[in-house]
């Protein structure tokens, strides 16, 4: 099985080679784990490959010691590097011709005193591997025949073709890009899915694939595009699309009047209206010349007929890095353009086809989907694409009942080694298993606050001030006249009993749909066509209106309380307005019997609250307006309607993005309604049939800064693993204030953090101790991200800073290494000193200064007293230790202050 790198970098090898008969470079000999048979051709691993370009070898990292490196980062990131490498190197020469290189040819990063390493490129890789060896492998060449070492150093020609030889013996075996196992397995599985009912609905679904080619037709026929039309594009083809996003995009995208009533037919008739989706709600901050790029890229899309030509078309593409427009994005519009050679690619394929072996790059993926087409006899990558989902016995992604991560974990450390950067990777990681955390920074970011936003995970910094009341449950005052339903009543005070942050998301932690919410579901047209209300029936915090909410459901009725007795029958709005004046009503009671009224449609559903954080009930409105003066009820304005849903408690967030208003009754905006709710595919359905409920996420920063034990109270013991909802020890406690039982779901994972160093809070008792899971986090010296500045290698700073720190005051009270990430340059690191690092030594020494000198040296700290025999040093006044304080030593902070070019603030950091 081929290796996408290895093999990519082999052939330019070669392909530079056939030009330049000289040329000979270093292949893996030796076939350790099978590392030969799975296409790593090179030193390296499945994203790193070492071209060695002598023969002498880098000790033990296995690689030759000077190589091209091609690598694959992050999120498609890819470069090539120059690297130097000899790290048990003894001979003297060559260790002299290795320094004479690195100054020859400029550029390094010194990384360690025997490794460095020099950026090539990042963007056209191939072309800059190239030139390095047309224009300065020749340089080195001849250093090595100055230096004498030529004989040793050079690769023969033997060597070159003994290691050739053997790898063209294995590529002769096995041209493709599946071994026999991954074919059976794939042949087995995509046999079985195509006895399921969603192989059958994307079936039925391809014929929305003529729809999306036409729309795509015509928009690169205009002059140029905008980034509100590849907007439409993304609303108008993702999966369970409606007529109202038709109606929207679609003469956005075409100012032809025929073309839109064409278009708009033609949707409309569709039955599955919609296909998949792109990762990404719109696209709004290209500039001109990328739209032209991604139109170009669209127009030649439909001149490419063959595997090579779609791969080199993607290929230079993705070489032009035009943000918002990646893989996920563009690869369902190539689809629609050739379904028979362009797959849809997102996250979930990655995942596939990472699992394959493969790089997981667009034009690789276009090689590896169209192998899987004829391996499984399909014409249609569409049916590939719903079939990865259904890939269960593939899927990398655990299962919540398989989770590792120990329900509570603490993460502790000094300040700066990253706890709570980690803790929303950790977050994500629970919450969103399936999410790729080899993403950027920013998509990380982005996943975390969608989440948040979704109430799955939640963050909270304990304080000194934070109570039980805040955390648990407590009581809070209420003014009465904010029940709009019962504006009569005077402003007198009452309390109601609310939910703290802990409470509230176990509660949406142990939600799970009962049969109604599971079954109930409206069609595209329907939901297109309604509108939706979200409707109070009494105060649910007020027991004596329960009455209200039961007559209701008993009589297939929905009221208001606003109108009296009065009969609004027949009337048109503004007479009903003006009635309703005349008889007291003012200010929202008049919205809001016109809401009810006459914005209230047939065919129209109400969302009936219970609070502003859930819902109790879905109803339909299926009559008109009527009086019912003689009901049991102090309401007596009524509509009839067909409840759908009823005495449920659904979370506000797993149907709006957003939460109820205190208004009792308002149209809700239906672009914040979730679309998956009302609209249930195949895979929301066996995600509700699912018997495992999705992970909720408490992050606690700061968790020792808190009263623990009065935070959490008598819960503590519920956080136990065995002690949580559904397990065979499960406790439950009766709450104070509400009376409710409660007890701690089992899918509710809590994460804090403590910062060791901290000298202003107590330890976390032993109660709580021995319930978390404890995670060390310690400074990495080593980090990625840490620099040099002007041949400072900032890792080694705080190396000599830590062992220091750890000798005079311990481990707990070491500094991280995120004081020194992204230091680049002499301005930065000197504000890092001084408003960083000086301050927090300051503190963990009580200002002595002289053992800050013992952690920085004597560039930083001064000394600034003199030997003052002098009687009138003091004020007058007998004290026997006098003389003795004379001698005192006087330390003072040397800043620097008239060092314009920092040289002289960058030898006192050498100097650590």
């Amino acid at each position: 099985m081929k290796n996408v790198l290895h093999q990519q970098v082999l052939d330019n090898m070669l392909q530079y080679r056939n030009s330049h008969p000289n040329f000979k470079f270093w292949l893996r000999q030796v076939n350790r784990k099978d590392r030969l048979n799975n296409g790593i051709w090179f030193q390296g691993t499945e994203t790193y490959a070492a071209v060695g370009l002598y023969n002498r070898g880098g000790g033990t990292n296995m690689t030759r010691s000077f190589f091209l490196a091609f690598w694959l980062g992050k999120k498609d990131t890819a470069g090539v590097n120059l690297e130097i490498v000899w790290n048990e190197e003894t001979d003297q020469k060559i260790i002299s011709f290795y320094k004479k290189a690195i100054d020859l040819l400029g550029g390094f990063e010194k990384l360690t005193e025997t490794k460095y390493r020099k950026l090539l490129a990042t963007e056209n890789i191939k072309q800059a591997a190239f030139q390095f060896l047309e224009n300065e492998k020749p340089q080195i060449d001849s250093l090595l025949i100055e230096m004498g070492l030529n004989e040793t150093m050079f690769i023969t020609e033997e060597q070159f073709q003994s290691q050739l030889q053997k790898i063209n013996l294995i590529q002769k075996k096995d041209n493709t890009m599946l071994n026999a196992l991954q074919k059976k397995i794939l042949i087995q599985s995509f046999d079985n899915f195509k006895a399921t009912a969603e192989f059958n609905s994307r079936t039925l679904q391809a014929a929305f694939i003529p729809f999306a080619q036409n729309v795509l037709k015509n928009l690169v026929k205009k002059i140029e595009i905008q980034n509100i039309d590849l907007t439409g594009l993304i609303q108008l083809f993702k999966d369970r699309s409606g007529n109202h996003i038709a109606n929207r995009y679609i003469p956005i995208l075409f100012e032809e009047q025929n073309l839109q009533k064409e278009l708009l037919q033609i949707f409309e008739n569709l039955e599955h209206k919609g296909y998949t989706g792109a990762g990404k709600n719109g696209i709004t901050k290209l500039n001109e010349e990328q739209l032209e790029q991604v139109k170009t890229f669209l127009i030649n899309a439909f001149e490419t007929k063959t595997i090579e030509e779609a791969i080199k078309l993607t290929e230079e593409f993705e070489a032009l890095n035009i943000p918002e427009v990646k893989k996920g994005v563009y690869s369902p519009w190539l689809y629609y353009i050739n379904p028979a050679l362009f797959p849809i690619i997102n996250t979930k394929h990655i995942q596939f086809i990472v699992w394959l072996g493969v790089a997981p790059i667009y034009p690789q993926a276009i090689k590896l989907f169209n192998e899987l087409k004829e391996l499984l006899k399909v014409n249609d990558l569409g049916l590939l694409d719903m079939w990865v989902y259904e890939m269960n016995e593939l899927r990398d992604e655990p299962e919540v009942s398989e989770m590792k991560e120990p329900l509570n974990t603490i993460l502790y450390g000094p300040p700066g080694t990253g706890k709570t950067y980690t803790t929303i990777e950790k977050a994500i990681k629970i919450a969103n298993p399936a999410f790729d955390l080899d993403n950027t920074r920013q998509e990380i970011k982005k996943e975390y606050q969608r989440l948040c936003n979704e109430g799955q995970i939640e963050f909270i910094t304990f304080h000194q001030s934070l109570s039980y009341e805040d955390f648990i449950e407590g009581i809070k005052p209420k003014l009465i006249s904010e029940n709009k339903e019962k504006p009569e009543v005077s402003n007198d005070l009452a309390f109601e009993i609310k939910d703290g942050l802990f409470k509230a998301i176990c509660k949406r932690a142990v939600y799970k749909p009962d049969v109604q919410t599971k079954q109930f579901q409206l069609s595209t047209n329907d939901f297109d066509k309604a509108s939706f209300f979200k409707l109070s029936l009494g105060d649910t915090l007020n027991s004596d209106d329960d009455i209200i909410y039961d007559y209701c459901i008993k009589n297939n009725c929905i009221a208001i309380g606003w109108g009296g007795t009065l009969d609004f029958t027949g009337l048109s709005e503004s007479e009903t307005t003006n009635l309703a004046k005349d008889n007291g009503e003012s200010g929202f009671a008049l919205s809001a019997i016109s809401y009810f009224i006459h914005y209230m449609k047939k065919d129209n559903y109400v969302l009936i609250s219970n609070g502003n954080s859930s819902c109790r009930a879905i109803a339909k409105v299926t009559g008109d307006y009527y009086l019912d003066a003689n009901a049991e009820i102090p309401y007596k304005q009524f509509r009839e309607v067909e409840w759908l849903v009823k005495d449920v408690n659904i979370p506000v967030n797993e149907i709006y993005h957003k939460s109820f208003s205190q208004q009792s009754i308002y149209k809700l905006d239906k672009q914040n309604l979730k679309l998956e709710f009302f609209i249930k595919s195949p895979e929301i359905k066996e995600n509700l049939e699912s018997k495992t409920p999705k992970n909720f996420v408490l992050i606690i920063d700061e968790i020792n800064r808190g009263n623990v034990s009065q935070i959490f109270g008598e819960l503590i013991t519920l956080l136990e693993e065995d002690k949580r909802a559904d397990e065979p020890e499960a406790l439950e406690v009766t709450l104070p204030y509400s009376k409710e039982k409660f007890s701690v779901p089992k899918n509710l994972y809590l994460i804090g953090t403590m910062n060791t160093a901290d000298r202003s809070v107590e330890a976390l008792d032993t109660a709580l101790r021995r319930r978390f899971c404890f995670e060390e986090m310690l400074p990495n010296p080593e980090h990625d991200l840490i620099g040099i500045v002007d041949e400072i290698y900032l890792g080694d700073v705080l190396k000599n800073i830590n062992k220091r720190l750890e000798k005079l005051l311990s481990r707990d009270h070491t500094i991280g290494h995120s004081f020194f990430i992204n230091v680049n340059d002499e301005e930065k690191l000197y504000q890092t000193f001084y408003d960083k690092i000086i301050p927090l030594l300051q503190e963990y020494f009580f200002g002595d200064y002289g053992k800050i000198g013992l952690v920085l040296g004597k560039a930083f700290v001064n000394d600034v007293s003199k030997v003052d025999s002098e009687k009138d040093f003091f004020a007058p006044f007998e004290y026997e230790e006098k003389d003795m304080l004379l001698e005192k030593k006087v330390y003072r902070i040397e800043k620097f202050e008239n060092d314009v070019d920092y040289s002289n603030f960058l030898t006192a950091v050498k100097s650590i």
